[in-house]
C-alpha cells in the first residue's frame, strides 16, 4: 500500500512538474501534430512538367515567401497571446519579408558567439529575456484544391514556433535546419484564410544549436502550400548498388503511399519510369494498386531492377538520370507526378579506405555555413551557384555542411555540378562538450534522434550525401549511439562520421567503434600520421583543418604532402569558406564587415567568425588560390629536367588527362622563349606517366633564369567554367642563377660628389643628391632630378603588425611585444666615413637597437655605398642580443613620396605569398598600383608581401621611381597606412592614409601558420632571432626610359 502511495506521488510531481514546463523548454516537446520526415519532393500535375523540377510550375505549389505582418516583442510575456484569431486587427503591425532574419530588419541584435551560449547554460532553461517574433499571413487557395489535402511547409525557422490557422493552434516545431510540416486540410476554407507563426529566439532546442555563427532568428527559409491527392506519394527512396566491378548496378526503390483522405482511398496505378542523361527511356513499369487503405494508412512498396552499365555519378562526372513517378486514379487521370534527379553511385569503405563508385577519393574539401551578408542565413540560389563556381574552379571537390542541414537547393545543385557532402545534423552544443552533458542525458534522445532522422529523411536520395555526419562537438554519449544505431537502419548505405569520437589531445577513442572514419579537427601533419599509425582499419580525414583566420592557410602544402604520400590519408576540410562578416555602415556612410561585438553584443567572440576562404561577398582571398594550387589533380614531379623529362601524376578519380589541353612554354623574366603543345598524354586516373617536354636550351643566356611552366586547361565550356579555364599547373626553374646584385664596374660609373658638414654626409652627382643624417645614421635625402624618391629611412625592422595568427600564436606577436620590436628605436652609436673613392663613397653607421625600456635588443650597423650613377647598396647587419627570441621579419622599412604608387616585379605572384602559403604564386614579372597590392583583410593586418623576388621597381607611373634588389631572393610590400596604425585597427574605417607609401624590402618573413585554432608557424617557417647580413641596392630609374 505504501509503495502504491509512492509511485502515485511521484507520477503527481511529474505530471506536475511537465504540466509547469513551456514547450520551449522541454526536451519531451519536440514537435506537436509536425508531419513524419520525408524526401524532398513536389506534386506536379504533368509528367513533363515534373521533368522540369520548377515548383513555381506546379499548380499544386503555393509560395508564401513575401510581405508579412510582423509584431516583435523582447520576451515572451509581453508577446501578443490572441493575435492568430481571424478578428485581430494588425494593421499597426510591421511589414516584414520572409525568409528573413528578423535581427537584420532591425528587430533586436545579431549575436556572435562560437561556444558560450548568449544566456546561462542550464538546459532546458531559458534564463534570459526570450525575443518573440509574431507573423501574420493571409492567403487564398485555388479552387481546384477543393479536394485537395493541404499541407504547410517550412524549410527553416530558428529556434521555436507554433502555427495557428483561422484561429485554431495546429501545431509547434523546433529544430531549425529541418523541415517542419503541418497538415492545414481540417481548418481551411475557401476565401481568405489567417496563418500566425510565432517564433521564439530561443527554446531547449538551441542547447543543440550552439554553432559557431551569429545567433539569427525567425523564419530563414521558404514557406509554401503543397496540395496532394488524398492517395498520395508521401517518400521515397532511391538506393542504387553497384556489381564487384562497378560496372552494372541494381536500382532498388522503395515507395511510401498514405492515405490521407477520411475515406478508403480507391484504386488506381502507380507508372514508375526511368531516364537518362539524355532523357532516353531505361524502364517503365506500372505497378498496380489493388489496395484499399484506411485513414492514414501507409504501404510500402519496393522495387528492384537490375542495370546494365550506367553512367555512374562522382563529382568529376555527376551523371544524372530522371525518375518519374506517376500515379493515376481508377479512372486513369493523373493524381500527381513526382519526379526526382538519380544518380548511380556507391560508397562504401573497403580496405581502410573510403571508396566511391570502387575508387578511393580524395576529399578536398571546405567547411561552409549559410551566410549572406546582407541577409544573413537566407541564401539565394544565385548565391549557392556562386559558391559552387567558385568551389569546382578551385578543385574543391567536396563541402562538409558545418554544422546543420543546409537549404534543401543546396543539395540539388550539389547533384547538378558534381560536389561530394558530408552531410552534418544539426547538434552541437560546444560549451557544454566537456562533460557530454547532453549526449549522456536520456531526457536529450528523443532531440538527438529526431534531429538525425530529419536530416536522413529529407536528403536521403541526393546521390552527392556520400557520408552522414552526426553533429559537432556535443562530446560523445548514449546519445550519439542510439542515432548511429538508427541512421545505419535507415540507410545502410553511406557511411557515418562524428569527429568528437576521439579523445582531442591524446589521439584515441572514448568508445568502440561506432564510427566509420577517423576524424580530427586541427592537427598537425605529424599528428595526423600517428592516426594513420594507429587506426589502421579506417581511413583519415580532418572534418577541420588550416583555419582561414585573416592572413592563413600557412602549412597546406605540408599536409598535402603527406596525404598523397599515405593512401589511408583521404583529404580534409579547411575551415572554412566564407567570413562570416554582416554587411553594416559606419555613421559616414562607410561601408565595413561586421563581427562579433559590432552590435553591443556580448557575450560574443569576436573576429573568429571571419575564417573564409572566400570575403561575404564572395571575392577570394589568396588563401583560395593556394588552395587551387595544392588541390589540383594533376601533380608533377621532375625526372631530368634537364632533358625534359618530367613525371605526371594524374590525382583525378574518374577523368583521363587525355581529356585536357595541355602547354608548356620556356619563359625568362616575363618573355615568352619557347612554347608547344602536349599531347598523347593518355594517363589514366590514378596512373602516372613520365614524358618528354621538347624544349632546347642550346641558346640560353647563362646570366639569365629559365623557367619551364605546364598547364592543363579545360578544351571546353563546363557548367562550372569557361572552356581554357587552368586546371593545373607546374613551373620549374630548369637553368640560370637567381637574378640578384653583382658588383658595380666601377669603371663605368660617372664620378661622385662628397661633402661633410656638422649635420649630414651628402653624396650628389649629375642627377642625384644623397644625404645621411650624422645625428641619426639613416638617410635624411635621396632625390633624382631633384624629385624625393625617400621622405624617411631605410631603417632596420623586425616587426610586422601582426595577422590573426601572430596574435594566437604563443611564438608569435606575445614575444614580439613583450621583446618591444613594435617600438624599436636606432640609437646611433657611430658614423663614419670608411672610403672615398672617386665613384663611390663607403659610410658606415652603427646602431644599438633598444626597445622602449631601453633594453638592448640587436647590435646593428648599416654600410652605405653610394656610387656615381646615383645608385645606393646598403648592407645591414644585426646581432641579437638575447632578449629576442622570434622576430615577424628581418629587413628595411621606408616611406617614400605617395606618388610613387606603382610596382613592378620580377617573383612570385600576382597575389601575396609567404613562405608557408607560396606554392601558388608564379614566378613571372608582374605590375600593380600600391591600392591593388593591399590585400583588405576584414580585421587589418600583416598583407601584401610578395615573395621570391628578383628585383622591384617602385614609381609614379610616368617618371621617376628606384629600382631594388639584394643580394638574395627577397620580399617586399608597400601600403599606404603607417604599421601601427595597422596594427591598432580593428576595422578597415580605422585606416588611416599617412600621406606616404611605406614600404618594405625584407631579407626574410616569418610564415603564416594557423595558430587562431590549430597548428601555430611550423619550425621551418618560424624566424628564431640571429645574426643577420643582408645587402639591398636602390637604384634611380627613369620610368619612360625603362629604368634599366
Amino acid at each position: 500500500m505504501r509503495l502504491s502511495i509512492l509511485i502515485v506521488a511521484i507520477f503527481i510531481a511529474f505530471a506536475s512538474n511537465a504540466q509547469s514546463l513551456n514547450d520551449w523548454e522541454n526536451p519531451e516537446v519536440i514537435s506537436l501534430n509536425k508531419q513524419a520526415p520525408h524526401a524532398t519532393l513536389m506534386p506536379y500535375q504533368s509528367v513533363e512538367l515534373a521533368k522540369q523540377f520548377d515548383p513555381e510550375q506546379s499548380v499544386f505549389f503555393q509560395s508564401l515567401n513575401g510581405v508579412w505582418k510582423f509584431k516583435w516583442s523582447e520576451n515572451t510575456d509581453n508577446r501578443p497571446l490572441d493575435f492568430h484569431t481571424p478578428d485581430f486587427d494588425a494593421s499597426n503591425w510591421d511589414d516584414i519579408e520572409v525568409p528573413s532574419n528578423w535581427q537584420l530588419k532591425g528587430y533586436g541584435i545579431p549575436i556572435y558567439t562560437n561556444i558560450k551560449h548568449p544566456f546561462p547554460a542550464e538546459p532546458p532553461k531559458i534564463l534570459i529575456d526570450n525575443p518573440v517574433g509574431s507573423y501574420l499571413k493571409t492567403f487564398t487557395i485555388p479552387e481546384d484544391w477543393s479536394d485537395k489535402h493541404v499541407f504547410i511547409h517550412f524549410d527553416g525557422v530558428q529556434s521555436a514556433f507554433y502555427i495557428w490557422l483561422n484561429g485554431h493552434r495546429i501545431g509547434y516545431s523546433q529544430g531549425s535546419m529541418t523541415p517542419a510540416e503541418f497538415d492545414l486540410t481540417p481548418f481551411i476554407q475557401t476565401g481568405e484564410n489567417v496563418l500566425a507563426v510565432q517564433v521564439f529566439r530561443w527554446s531547449d532546442g538551441s542547447y543543440l544549436e550552439d554553432q559557431d555563427f551569429w545567433r539569427l532568428s525567425g523564419i530563414h527559409r521558404d514557406v509554401y502550400l503543397m496540395a496532394t491527392p488524398k492517395l498520395h506519394i508521401r517518400d521515397y527512396f532511391v538506393m542504387t548498388d553497384l556489381d564487384e566491378t562497378y560496372t552494372d548496378a541494381t536500382f532498388w526503390l522503395r515507395i511510401n503511399l498514405q492515405n490521407f483522405g477520411v475515406e478508403r482511398s480507391k484504386t488506381g496505378s502507380l507508372d514508375i519510369v526511368l531516364t537518362d542523361p539524355d532523357d532516353n527511356e531505361v524502364f517503365a513499369e506500372k505497378i498496380p494498386i489493388n489496395q484499399s487503405l484506411n485513414y492514414h494508412q501507409e504501404i510500402v512498396l519496393n522495387i528492384q531492377r537490375g542495370m546494365r552499365n550506367p553512367l555512374l555519378w562522382s563529382a568529376e562526372h555527376p551523371h544524372l538520370y530522371t525518375l518519374v513517378l506517376k500515379l493515376t486514379d481508377e479512372a486513369n487521370q493523373i493524381s500527381e507526378v513526382i519526379s526526382s534527379r538519380v544518380g548511380f553511385r556507391e560508397v562504401e569503405i573497403r580496405e581502410a579506405q573510403l571508396l566511391v563508385n570502387g575508387v578511393a577519393v580524395d576529399l578536398k574539401g571546405t567547411n561552409r555555413h549559410e551566410l549572406d551578408p546582407d541577409h544573413g542565413r537566407v541564401v539565394s540560389r544565385d548565391l549557392m551557384i556562386k559558391d559552387i563556381l567558385l568551389m569546382k574552379q578551385h578543385n574543391i571537390n567536396a563541402v562538409r555542411t558545418s554544422h546543420y542541414p543546409n537549404h534543401p537547393t543546396w543539395y540539388d545543385l550539389c547533384d547538378q555540378y558534381g560536389i561530394y557532402l558530408w552531410d552534418e545534423a544539426n547538434i552541437e552544443s560546444h560549451e557544454l562538450r566537456q562533460e557530454s552533458v547532453l549526449a549522456k542525458d536520456p531526457a536529450w534522445e528523443k532531440a538527438f534522434l529526431d534531429r538525425g532522422r530529419r536530416m536522413v529523411d529529407r536528403d536521403k536520395n541526393h546521390p552527392s550525401v556520400i557520408v552522414w555526419s552526426m553533429g559537432n562537438e556535443t562530446g560523445l554519449g548514449p546519445n550519439h549511439y542510439a542515432m548511429e544505431a538508427m541512421i545505419r537502419e535507415m540507410d545502410p548505405s553511406r557511411p557515418i562520421h562524428y569527429e568528437d569520437h576521439l579523445d582531442r589531445g591524446k589521439g584515441i577513442e572514448r568508445t568502440p567503434c561506432y564510427f566509420d572514419i577517423i576524424s580530427d579537427m586541427y592537427s598537425s601533419p605529424e599528428t595526423m600520421i600517428h592516426f594513420h599509425e594507429n587506426y589502421p582499419d579506417r581511413p583519415i580525414i580532418l572534418c577541420e583543418y588550416v583555419h582561414a583566420m585573416g592572413n592563413s592557410v600557412g602549412g597546406l602544402k605540408d599536409y598535402w604532402d603527406i596525404i598523397y604520400s599515405h593512401p589511408r590519408m583521404q583529404g580534409a576540410f579547411v575551415w572554412d569558406w566564407v567570413d562570416q562578416g554582416l554587411t553594416k555602415f559606419t555613421p559616414d556612410g562607410e561601408k565595413y564587415w561586421a563581427y562579433g561585438g559590432d552590435y553591443g553584443d556580448e557575450p560574443n567572440s569576436g573576429s573568429f567568425c571571419l575564417n573564409g576562404l572566400v570575403y561575404p561577398d564572395r571575392t577570394t582571398s589568396p588563401a583560395l588560390r593556394e588552395i587551387h594550387k595544392i588541390y589540383q589533380y594533376v601533380g608533377f614531379e621532375p625526372v631530368d629536367l634537364d632533358n625534359g623529362k618530367i613525371r605526371i601524376i594524374n590525382r583525378y578519380n574518374f577523368t583521363d588527362l587525355s581529356y585536357f589541353n595541355a602547354e608548356w612554354e620556356v619563359v625568362s623574366e616575363g618573355e615568352q622563349i619557347q612554347q608547344g603543345n602536349l599531347t598523347g598524354l593518355n594517363i589514366l586516373p590514378k596512373d602516372t606517366s613520365d614524358i618528354i617536354i621538347p624544349f632546347s636550351n642550346s641558346n640560353f643566356d647563362p646570366g639569365r633564369e629559365y623557367f619551364l611552366n605546364i598547364e592543363f586547361r579545360l578544351p571546353e565550356d563546363l557548367a562550372w567554367a569557361s572552356e581554357g579555364h587552368l586546371v593545373a599547373w607546374e613551373q620549374y626553374k630548369i637553368t640560370g642563377t637567381n637574378v640578384t646584385l653583382t658588383e658595380k664596374d666601377l669603371r663605368s660609373l660617372p664620378k661622385v660628389k662628397f661633402q661633410e658638414s656638422s649635420e649630414a654626409f651628402t653624396c650628389s652627382g649629375k642627377e642625384f643628391k644623397i644625404s645621411i643624417d650624422k645625428q641619426t645614421g639613416i638617410i635624411s635625402s635621396f632625390q633624382f632630378d631633384k624629385t624625393d624618391l625617400i621622405r624617411s629611412g631605410p631603417k632596420l625592422n623586425f616587426f610586422r603588425p601582426p595577422t590573426e595568427n601572430d596574435l594566437a600564436d604563443w611564438m608569435g606577436w606575445r614575444r614580439w611585444k613583450k621583446a618591444g620590436l613594435d617600438h624599436m628605436e636606432h640609437h646611433l652609436k657611430g658614423i663614419e666615413l670608411t672610403d672615398q673613392q672617386d665613384k663611390v663613397v663607403n659610410i658606415k653607421a652603427s646602431f644599438d637597437l633598444k626597445n622602449e625600456k631601453g633594453e638592448l635588443l640587436f647590435n646593428a650597423s648599416l654600410l652605405y655605398s653610394v656610387y656615381g650613377d646615383g645608385s645606393i647598396a646598403i648592407q645591414a647587419t644585426a646581432e641579437p642580443t638575447g632578449i629576442v627570441e622570434t622576430v615577424a621579419k628581418v629587413g628595411l622599412q621606408m616611406t617614400l613620396p605617395e606618388l610613387l604608387d606603382h610596382a613592378t616585379w620580377y617573383g612570385a605572384g600576382p597575389h601575396e605569398t609567404y613562405p608557408d602559403r607560396k606554392a601558388s604564386g608564379k614566378i613571372d614579372v608582374y605590375s600593380k598600383t600600391v591600392d591593388e597590392l593591399w590585400e583588405n583583410y576584414i580585421v587589418p593586418e600583416e598583407n601584401g608581401n610578395r615573395s621570391q623576388v628578383r628585383w622591384v621597381k617602385i614609381d609614379d607611373g610616368h617618371k621617376f621611381g628606384m629600382r631594388v634588389q639584394c643580394d638574395t631572393l627577397f620580399n617586399f610590400s608597400a601600403y599606404r597606412y603607417a604599421d601601427q596604425n595597422i596594427a591598432d585597427a580593428k576595422h578597415t574605417f580605422d585606416l588611416e592614409k599617412s600621406g606616404s607609401i611605406t614600404f618594405n624590402i625584407d631579407y626574410l618573413q616569418n610564415g603564416l601558420g594557423t595558430a587562431t585554432c590549430g597548428p601555430g608557424c611550423r619550425p621551418d617557417y618560424l624566424l628564431t632571432a640571429r645574426p643577420v647580413r643582408f645587402k639591398v641596392l636602390l637604384t634611380p630609374i627613369e620610368v619612360n626610359l625603362g629604368g634599366f
